[in-house]
């Protein structure tokens, strides 16, 4: 049976080192030229066989048919055995397909899941409207993409004559039921004001509109939702899901629920802006845990939620002492109906650790000052890049086996450039003045490490020189690999050189093109000594003895890691004529 490496989105890269300062070095590199292999094909998976080979297998599309090249490698990266499969795109997708192209996920030719639009209305009532995602298959290159159809609007079954306020939804996609979270509002004429921002619901709404109503969640003062969102099962592939709560048929929700301050909620303020309360609801809408929380520094921005493989779950953002979170940052609370604030200027980063009976293990505040005491740069590297609270985007979390918490990320500025239309052309105004638009610019990497009880220990940080107009509008591709001991780690981040021209294909009748374009990315690699707090500088890899760069990874399918002994890169150079193998070994 094949081992099949799983998708990333822009994701994974990887490699590795042989000393903390000078050049990493490969063990081993080969180029190959397989039969049949052209620049109009891409990579659509890599097999890693039980028998040491690997097998990568490529899809090229011509006028009327479909072609999978599969070359078998052995442990020296020799070609050993290849062969075509040649489909006319006319045909219906044959059941072998199942077996052989397993990672083509094919469940047939479509699929429909039936499901439910719920929305709120002025007076406190719902609304809801049965839908139809039906789920079509492009062969093109393994995937599906949905058509929504919205019917009319139906009474719910059930549901009884309470006014409400709609906090969050949450859709469990592949059941087709919605999870509500409600404030329950007092009855007309009541003297009591604004009890839906104490008196919250939990509500879940079937795909045949019948509402079942959950436990109910209150409080003694005001609160606001400071975050909702699935927390992901650990192990997943990514989602295909458009929805900024996620998918309720991935995980539980977790929703934190944090005192707040606004003009009409003055008397029932809590006084202590840091005593967060955290409930984590499972997809059926039970309450799972319910966590009373003090932080350490009040005004918690919290970025993520996080789930490992040991049911630990880590959340973690800037904070400010002595705020009210509805003060730093937009809430849909009916109380202020903030949509925007001005920049904050964080003091601390905080995270917390839940165990995997979903009790709180801890929660610690570090001062930003702290970071720059600790930073660390690579030897030859003049600049010091520190984190200083905003503008940063994660990239990956990573938990070490003695317990410690590493998070990437890159950081950011708004850049001012002139807005475009949907044909390319620059828009002006009615005086014939230019538009203009903010965009991220993405710049410095930096990477924390917190122990195992939530201290600093080190914060390392990259200055990225070799910027161009792609890497400033991508993200950076980056990635962490455990070595040969616990205490060191291979930080691997992309380098972004632009697009190789591919092919583009529209879907009729979708809302989506797909386009692929291969990225123009190779790997630069360091090592982390994370007892020592010591980072090597950053290596290149696919370059020529002149510092040329001939090779490039796929960011979809860019190695093989064996843990405690080496990684494997696997990539193609500039036309699109060339495989290239190499090996480093971990130390």
């Amino acid at each position: 049976m094949n081992k099949t490496l799983t998708s990333l989105l822009l994701g994974g890269y990887f490699c590795v080192s042989t000393a903390m300062v000078g050049q990493l070095k490969l063990s081993k590199e080969e180029v190959s030229t397989p039969p049949k292999f052209s620049k109009s094909s891409y990579l659509g998976n890599i097999s890693y066989n039980e028998d040491g080979t690997t097998t990568l297998h490529y899809v090229e599309k011509q006028p009327f048919n479909m072609f999978f090249k599969n070359y078998t490698y052995d442990s020296d990266f020799k070609l050993v055995n290849h062969d075509i499969d040649d489909y006319p795109l006319g045909q219906q997708i044959k059941d072998a397909w199942k077996d052989k192209f397993s990672w083509f996920r094919y469940v047939g030719d479509e699929y429909q899941v039936e499901g439910v639009s719920v929305d709120p209305t002025w007076g406190g009532k719902l609304i809801a409207r049965k839908k139809l995602t039906t789920w079509k298959y492009s062969p093109l290159f393994g995937g599906y993409y949905p058509t929504v159809r919205t019917m009319d609007v139906e009474k719910l079954s059930g549901a009884d004559d309470n006014r409400i306020f709609l906090y969050h939804r949450a859709e469990d996609y592949e059941k087709g039921n919605v999870l509500l979270l409600v404030g329950n509002k007092a009855e007309k004429g009541s003297k009591i004001k604004n009890q839906h921002t104490r008196n919250f619901q939990l509500m879940t709404v079937s795909k045949n509109l019948e509402v079942v109503y959950g436990e109910e969640i209150k409080f003694d003062y005001a609160v606001c939702v400071n975050y909702a969102r699935i927390i992901d099962e650990p192990g997943l592939g990514e989602s295909n899901v458009d929805d900024e709560i996620g998918d309720l048929s991935r995980g539980d929700l977790a929703i934190v629920f944090s005192p707040m301050n606004a003009m009409i909620t003055k008397k029932m303020t809590h006084d202590n802006p840091a005593e967060h309360t955290i409930v984590i609801v499972s997809a059926e809408g039970k309450i799972k845990s319910k966590i009373t929380i003090k932080a350490p520094s009040s005004g918690w921005w919290i970025e993520d939620i996080i789930k490992f493989d040991s049911g630990e779950i880590f959340a973690y953002g800037p904070s400010k002492d002595e705020k009210y979170i509805n003060t730093l940052k937009p809430t849909n609370s009916p109380a202020t109906f903030r949509q925007s604030t001005s920049e904050t200027k964080w003091k601390s980063f905080q995270v917390m650790k839940l165990n995997k009976d979903l009790e709180l293990e801890y929660i610690e505040a570090t001062a930003l000052e702290e970071f720059k005491d600790k930073l660390v740069t690579p030897p030859s590297q003049k600049k010091s890049p520190s984190y200083i609270g905003k503008r940063f985007d994660k990239r990956q979390l990573m938990l070490t086996p003695n317990g410690d918490l590493l998070i990437t990320g890159q950081k950011w500025i708004w850049k001012k450039i002139p807005k475009v239309d949907e044909n390319g052309k620059t828009v002006v105004n009615s005086e014939g003045k230019t538009v203009y638009t903010k965009v991220k610019s993405y710049g410095d990497l930096v990477m924390f490490h917190f122990g195992n009880k939530g201290k600093l220990k080190a914060q390392y940080g990259i200055r990225r020189d070799r910027m161009n107009k792609y890497s400033r509008r991508i993200i950076t591709p980056t990635d962490l690999y455990l070595g040969k001991d616990d205490n060191t780690v291979y930080w691997v981040y992309g380098e972004i050189k632009g697009f190789r021209k591919g092919f583009v294909f529209d879907l009729i009748g979708y809302v989506a093109t797909v386009n692929k374009r291969k990225l123009l990315y190779y790997p630069t690699v360091a090592k982390v000594s994370l007892d020592q707090g010591k980072i090597s500088d950053f290596t290149p890899l696919g370059q020529d003895e002149k510092g040329k760069q001939i090779y490039y990874t796929n960011p979809e399918f860019p190695q093989l890691y064996v843990p405690g002994s080496h990684l494997t890169f696997i990539g193609e150079d500039k036309k699109g004529k060339q495989i290239w193998f190499g090996r480093l070994d971990l130390e």
